[in-house]
């Protein structure tokens, strides 16, 4: 199966790869963006999708409706307490 990772933080990004590779998943990313995972939802396509919640600026709210919109799983990872999440 494909993941694709949407984590700005790097070094998450890579342990989170690492841990996801070791179980035999083929890794879509990382993408440290919005826009860097709808490019590579594009391009590359996948089976399951784990998101951080908040990106930088930005959240990844718009990649989460395309996934859904593709009936695609979703993990969310955050480190916010659910009061801090935007809706």
């Amino acid at each position: 199966s494909k993941v694709l990772i949407v984590e700005d933080e790097v070094l998450v990004a890579i342990e989170i790869a690492e841990a996801l590779t070791k179980l035999g998943f083929d890794i879509v990313g990382p993408a440290h963006s919005a826009a860097e995972a709808e490019a590579l939802l594009r391009s590359a396509g996948c089976d399951v999708a784990v998101l951080d919640v908040q990106l930088g600026a930005e959240t990844s709210q718009g990649v989460a409706e395309l996934l859904q919109a593709r009936a695609v799983p979703i993990v969310f990872l955050t480190s916010y307490a659910r009061g801090q999440l935007p809706p």
